[in-house]
C-alpha cells in the first residue's frame, strides 16, 4: 500500500531478508527511493550488530538496537511520507514487530496497515475483525482480506498481493494461503450481509 504522493502501487514494497542469520521482513508505504534506503542503511546497522552479540540475541535487545538505528536517521525521516513495518525472529524468545509511522518507531502487536491505515473503510474492518491472540490461519486472513479490499476501494492500492510468515529460522511466502483465505472470506460476506439484513428486520 502507498501515498497517494508516493511511488505507484506496483513497485515492490515488501522484502524478505536474511541478517546474520535473523529472518526479517521489510515493508513500506510511501516513496521508494527513501524505502530503499532506510532499508538498506537500517539492515547493515543491524548486521553489524548481530555479528558482534554474543549468542542469540534477545527480541529485547533486537528491539534496542533496531530502534537506535532508526533514531539516528530519524532527523531525515520526520514529517517525510514513509511509513514501514520491520518483522523479525531474532531468537528463540519469540518474533517482534515493530512500526516507523512517520515520527516514531515502536514495537507493535496491533495489526498495522501501512499507508492507508486512517482510511475509513480500513479503520472500520480492522476494529471489527481483528482481535489480540487470534489463532494463526484466522490472523492470516484478516490481514489479506484488508489487503484484497483496500486494493479494490482505496486509491493507490493495487495488486498484486504478497504475504509473508516470519517463522524461528524461516520466512514462508504465503501468497496462495492468503489466495485462499480472501476466496473463503468473500464466498462468505454476501450471506453475512444477508443474514444482517435479515436479523435486523426479523421483527417486521
Amino acid at each position: 500500500m502507498t501515498y497517494t504522493t508516493g511511488a505507484k502501487y506496483t513497485d515492490q514494497k515488501i522484502f524478505p531478508l536474511d541478517v546474520e542469520g535473523c529472518r526479517c521482513v521489510f515493508a513500506f508505504a510511501g516513496d521508494g527511493g527513501l524505502g530503499a534506503e532506510v532499508r538498506d542503511k537500517s539492515f547493515r546497522k543491524l548486521g553489524e550488530f548481530l555479528r558482534h552479540a554474543d549468542a542469540e540475541v534477545s527480541s529485547e535487545e533486537f528491539r534496542a538496537a533496531a530502534e537506535e538505528v532508526v533514531n539516528d536517521q530519524n532527523r531525515t525521516l520526520v514529517d517525510l511520507p514513509l511509513e514501514f513495518l520491520l518483522a523479525a525472529y531474532p531468537s528463540k524468545d519469540g518474533p517482534v514487530l515493530f512500526h516507523f509511522d512517520g515520527r516514531s518507531f515502536n514495537r507493535t502487536k496491533r495489526l498495522t496497515v501501512l499507508g492507508c491505515g486512517n482510511d475509513s473503510l480500513m479503520r472500520f474492518l480492522s476494529e471489527r475483525l481483528y482481535k489480540e491472540n487470534l489463532p494463526q490461519v484466522e490472523a492470516v486472513s484478516v490481514a489479506a482480506y484488508l489487503v484484497k479490499k483496500a486494493t479494490k476501494y482505496v486509491n493507490g492500492c493495487g495488486e498484486p498481493i504478497e504475504a509473508f510468515l516470519v517463522k524461528a529460522g524461516e520466512v514462508k511466502k504465503i501468497d496462495d494461503w492468503a489466495a485462499a483465505a480472501i476466496q473463503t472470506l468473500e464466498h462468505v460476506e454476501q450471506s453475512c450481509f444477508d443474514d444482517l439484513l435479515k436479523k435486523a428486520y426479523e421483527w417486521i
